[in-house]
């Protein structure tokens, strides 16, 4: 009887665990990588996945955004399925780049920090945020 009860609630944990998981994507975010700023969409898998930037890079700077273009701005650069890994701590993707072939995405699930290229950190808040005016 004891078996049949714990078997029950494994099952049932399982089911609810995995109903949990389904609502959580897709997951919007702002980013923000040293002068850079720029949307990302996660999806469950690569082809809904992606990043879109909302700035452009300046010619004299080599910062977190040096990767970005200005023919990235505007567009979506959708996830590459060779490095996609979604867990509960992190979401790990890669885009393609004219300049290096890949960049590649690390953020962090609980403090926001998202590291570009294993080198360049910043922080994602979440939801597209909307940047209308100048702080200073």
């Amino acid at each position: 009887m004891k078996i049949k009860n714990l078997t029950t609630l494994l099952l049932t944990l399982l089911v609810s665990g995995g109903l949990w998981a389904e609502g959580e994507f897709p997951i919007e975010l702002t980013c923000e990588v040293g002068d850079g700023m720029f949307y990302i969409n996660v999806g469950k898998v690569p082809e809904e996945t992606w990043v879109e930037a909302l700035t452009i890079k300046a010619k004299d700077r080599a910062d977190g955004v040096w990767w970005l273009a200005k023919t990235h701005v505007g567009k979506k650069t959708f996830a590459r399925k060779a490095l996609f890994k979604l867990d509960s701590n992190h979401l790990s993707f890669e885009i393609a780049s004219s300049f290096t072939g890949t960049v590649q995405f690390d953020i962090n699930r609980f403090t926001g920090k998202i590291r570009v290229n294993n080198y360049f950190e910043g922080e994602c808040f979440k939801g597209f945020k909307e940047y209308k005016e100048r702080k200073f």
